[in-house]
């Protein structure tokens, strides 16, 4: 099993780019796992860019890129550097006072080391509420 401890830095306003948004997150992980040796540091950083279909819509385009980098290696994180990029396409809707929803379509690409990369294709739906 593994467990994490995870500090973030969030910021739902970056700035203005035409007529969207930007958004962000810095996330650093320390990452451990049962049976196994080390401590793994990780950093995903995170830019979300959304812009409304019309200037009276609160439906829109979302646009997202969140690399992994690995800062060192232990027995279950062998290489440092890039480890993965996942990519997000999406439309983005309001579902409520508090709440929207993301429905789109990801890619996470993994960067394998002395082998062939990955790639997986997944189907994305999230929920989120604003307080």
């Amino acid at each position: 099993m593994e467990h994490r401890l995870v500090e973030h830095l969030v910021s739902s306003n970056l700035g203005k780019l035409g007529s969207g948004q930007l958004s962000g997150r810095v996330r650093l992980e320390q990452r451990w796992r049962d049976g196994q040796n080390g401590i793994g540091w990780r950093l995903r950083p995170y830019l979300r860019y959304t812009v409304p279909f019309s200037s009276r819509s609160k439906v829109g385009l979302t646009l997202s890129e969140e690399p992994f980098f690995d800062l060192n290696t232990t027995t279950f994180q062998s290489v440092q550097g890039l480890e993965r990029l996942r990519s997000l396409v999406a439309i983005t809707t309001p579902i409520g006072k508090h709440l929207s929803a993301d429905i789109g379509y990801m890619n996470q690409h993994g960067f394998v080391a002395h082998g062939k990369d990955t790639s997986d294709n997944i189907a994305y739906f999230s929920v989120g509420l604003k307080l």
